[in-house]
């Protein structure tokens, strides 16, 4: 579970939608959802490691109360003026409590 006193950092939820134009093409148009209360911090040594493991590139840590319908690719971080995209996110305990999200900033 999340410790509330972690949760000390305000993150937007982005939603990405595709709107195809006149000629044809798709492109994707990211939007404001919800404003969150998170804890954010980047991966350390190990964690890292574990992290490249399992997705490739995931750079940072996001730990938030659980957000129905939280996806990668789907739905990004804003943070303080940077980019997280959502590489994974795994359902603590599968309790519908807390979600923990591996991100990797956009450069």
């Amino acid at each position: 579970m999340v410790r509330t006193g972690r949760q000390r950092h305000r993150l937007t939820i982005q939603e990405v939608t595709t709107e195809t134009q006149d000629d044809g093409s798709a492109p994707e148009v990211w939007s404001d959802v919800d404003e969150v209360w998170a804890s954010v911090r980047p991966l350390r040594g190990s964690e890292f490691f574990e992290a490249q493991q399992m997705k490739a590139s995931a750079d940072h840590m996001v730990e938030l109360r659980h957000y129905a319908g939280l996806r990668p690719q789907k739905h990004r971080f804003v943070f303080e003026g940077r980019v997280l995209n959502i590489v994974s996110v795994r359902n603590l305990d599968e309790r519908d409590v807390a979600h923990e999200c591996l991100c990797r900033e956009e450069p």
